[in-house]
């Protein structure tokens, strides 16, 4: 195809993000596609996560997809590409894992995730999986697998779907990608099933996140009562069907080593930091 590709981005609809979907309404604020090469017709699609910390704006992502001219689609009007790339102050990735990051004007219209919803951690493991003995953990993206194409016109369109961890590693956790999906029909009460045949190409950037219960006390809810967010998704083993994420904490340190205003505070939250890093 010689002509420009148009791509527009569809942001989810108040049906498929209800009320009682409060934590994903918050990822969704924070969730971005992402071209890896916009001057590239064929450039391919990502996902990112706009992350605040200090008076600075982040850009999270897997290295892959923020190549050094990515742009970030964070508008709902049409655009063709190839095109500019998004302007960022500084891109810095990992010597070794798939993970980095821009640091991009601070807009302060920009929804972004709070230092509160970062969970350095690892994830607990389920037990049994059929029965989750912990919140439900979903990972949010951009399939390539479900872009609506017509003609040279494409639609972009923000899924998640349910997983759990199975593997957790020093430096990567393994997640599901499941070959069935269902979805609650509030009308009826009753889980509409489709099988998943598509790719998680797309996936790539998105972060895999727990849902938490929100306050039952009346007080203001905020995305720090609803969310945690574990790893950057990457990569997956298509004969297992596992995804393979990179813990969060290694774009903190990434972050940390990156800017000295900012060690104080990430210290002082993420006492990890303060201890040496196995290689």
């Amino acid at each position: 195809m010689s002509d420009p590709e148009m791509i527009r981005f569809e942001p989810p609809t108040k049906e498929e993000l209800s009320d009682s979907d409060t934590g994903l309404q918050f990822v969704a604020s924070y969730t971005r596609a992402v071209l890896d090469n916009s001057t590239e017709l064929h450039s391919k699609c990502g996902t990112g996560i706009y992350i605040g910390i200090g008076g600075r704006l982040f850009f999270a992502s897997a290295a892959h997809c923020i190549k050094p001219r990515p742009y970030i689609i964070r508008f709902h009007d049409p655009f063709k590409f190839p095109c500019p790339p998004s302007p960022f102050i500084k891109r810095c990735v990992h010597d070794t894992l798939d993970i980095g990051f821009l640091e991009v004007e601070n807009d302060p219209a920009q929804a972004r995730l709070s230092l509160d919803c970062i969970s350095v951690d690892p994830p607990p493991l389920t037990g049994n999986p059929e029965k989750p003995e912990h919140r439900p953990t979903c990972i949010v993206g951009f399939p390539v697998g479900e872009f609506i194409r017509l003609y040279n016109r494409s639609l972009l369109g923000m899924t998640n779907f349910g997983t759990y961890p199975v593997a957790l590693y020093e430096n990567e956790y393994h997640y599901t990608f499941p070959v069935v999906v269902g979805r609650m029909q509030k009308e009826t009460g009753t889980v509409r099933e489709r099988e998943l045949d598509i790719t998680p190409h797309g996936y790539s950037g998105g972060g895999i996140w727990s849902f938490n219960e929100p306050p039952s006390d009346g007080r203001l809810i905020r995305s720090e009562h609803m969310l945690s967010l574990y790893a950057i998704q990457f990569a997956w083993i298509e004969e297992t069907r596992l995804l393979k994420c990179v813990p969060i904490r290694y774009l903190i340190r990434l972050i940390h080593n990156e800017y000295a205003d900012l060690q104080e505070l990430l210290t002082a939250k993420f006492p990890f930091l303060t201890r040496t890093p196995t290689p």
